[in-house]
């Protein structure tokens, strides 16, 4: 039997050449703004990337900025080498609740285990029971609906890279086959991480009103030179169907997002409609299909984007998740916050440390006059 394994903090090749295809402009459809950027000169203020601490995540953005900043005029600095190097943000996973959302949530954790317990899925985990003990035997993980992505994703990873396979995978299962139905099941699961408005606001939520305050900010500030014109994120196929299931639009996708996925958010002035929000969803190499939000057009103006998205944006995250004020319930400090004390915590020290050296030097100057005036 063989053991299932993949390197999961790495990018394929294959992927990091999809990322630098971004320069080419016809990678995208020619509506979107992705075609109007500047792919000549770089210009700091113009765009802002954050990414997920996953060294995938991070590759993916680098692999993007190369194919659509390469060095040129100026910024040529060395004739060989068409890269330069341009900032990408991250914070450590236990602190991102945006697109790796690994910062703990209690509220979700018990919506997500509700989901699991409901009768929809128990159901489901009975007719599938003799499948789930299958990829047992053969992966030597105790599989369920909850993780069964690890055995799905290493298979699929296996395929789009061309190596050699487990000889199940492609074995006869009922009506289908063992990868087909591992794949069904998989995209299940996807929609049961998020299923729900208030499950969406946890997980969906934070990173759509990133991007509603970066649009309404540009807004109000758009005569103001330097203003910064895009914001990518560089997150996991998680962070897309979490995206998408806060604008209700996932539900109509029926596979898990590909790699190399991508949601574009896009803001445009009209002269009709005043400022609208646009939608496309890039599943493969050749188009990015346009998405419409519920009650809304394909140019949606930004007050009815707003009005109709608020139900899914957190206003006090960590409240609605569940954390008592002036408690550290479940979570661990952020880095900040570490630094802050760490810091307070020499401050202390040192101040004891001239109070005592103070103290020390005065009764030694007492002493010694003292003794001069015996003497």
């Amino acid at each position: 039997m063989k053991k299932l394994g993949y390197n999961k903090d790495m990018l394929s090749i294959k992927n990091i050449a999809i990322g630098y295809k971004i320069s080419d402009k016809e990678y995208y459809d020619i509506n979107t703004l992705l075609t109007l950027i500047s792919y000549t000169i770089y210009k700091g203020y113009y765009i802002e990337i954050d990414s997920s601490n996953a060294n995938r995540c991070l590759m993916s953005a680098y692999s993007n900025l190369a194919g659509l900043y390469p060095p040129g005029g100026w910024q040529q600095w060395n004739d060989d080498i068409k890269w330069q190097p341009i900032p990408v943000h991250t914070r450590p996973k236990y602190e991102d609740n945006v697109i790796n959302m690994g910062m703990e949530c209690p509220k979700y954790d018990e919506l997500y285990q509700q989901t699991l317990n409901s009768k929809e899925v128990t159901d489901m985990d009975k007719v599938n029971k003799g499948f789930y003990k299958f990829l047992t035997n053969v992966s030597g993980l105790d599989v369920n609906i909850d993780n069964l992505w690890k055995v799905a994703d290493t298979v699929y990873i296996e395929d789009l890279n061309n190596l050699t396979k487990n000889t199940w995978v492609y074995q006869k299962w009922q009506n289908t086959t063992v990868y087909d139905e591992l794949r069904r099941l998989e995209s299940i699961q996807f929609h049961l991480l998020y299923k729900g408005t208030e499950i969406s606001k946890l997980k969906g939520g934070p990173l759509l009103k990133e991007m509603v305050d970066n649009m309404q900010y540009y807004i109000k500030n758009k005569d103001k030179p330097s203003q910064t014109r895009m914001h990518m994120f560089s997150g996991h196929d998680t962070t897309v169907a979490a995206f998408l299931s806060a604008l209700e639009l996932y539900k109509q996708f029926h596979s898990p997002p590909p790699y190399a996925a991508s949601v574009l958010l896009e803001l445009h002035e009209t002269s009709s409609n005043g400022f609208v929000v646009r939608i496309f969803y890039k599943q493969n190499e050749t188009y990015a299909e346009p998405l419409i939000l519920p009650g809304c057009a394909r140019d949606c103006p930004i007050d009815d984007f707003v009005r109709l998205t608020k139900k899914v944006i957190p206003v006090d995250w960590k409240k609605e998740c569940g954390y008592k004020e002036h408690t550290n319930r479940g979570y661990k400090l952020t880095t900040s916050e570490i630094i802050s004390i760490v810091l307070a915590g020499v401050l202390i020290v040192t101040l004891i440390c001239l109070i005592v050296t103070c103290v020390k030097l005065k009764r030694g100057h007492v002493v010694e006059y003292k003794a001069f005036t015996n003497t």
